[in-house]
């Protein structure tokens, strides 16, 4: 899984009003393009060095061009859980 891109993807769309619209219009193309515009510009990585170990799970692209994920962590944070594997229900716990 990667973590660090999914919570960069979401921080980055969170604080811009505009990528914000852009996401609600078109997830999957807002999806697409961050990932191959923007992840590695945050990643720092030069253009001849594109980083190729650390990008998007096909299941996470889905989830985040669904709307699944940000659900999922809406629905975490009200209610107070921990995000879990997709096959694990949410708890309160962090064991």
């Amino acid at each position: 899984m990667s973590k660090y891109l999914i919570n960069k993807f979401l921080y980055t769309v969170d604080r811009d009003p505009e990528l914000t619209e852009r996401y609600r219009d078109d997830p999957r193309g807002t999806v697409a393009w961050w990932e191959a515009e923007r992840a590695n510009v945050i990643l720092g990585c030069h253009e001849a060095e594109r980083s190729t170990w650390l990008a998007l799970a096909d299941p996470e692209r889905e989830a985040l061009a669904t709307h699944e994920l940000t659900h999922r962590v809406a629905q975490d944070l009200l209610l107070g859980g921990f995000l879990q594997p997709h096959d694990q229900q949410p708890t309160n716990r962090l064991v």
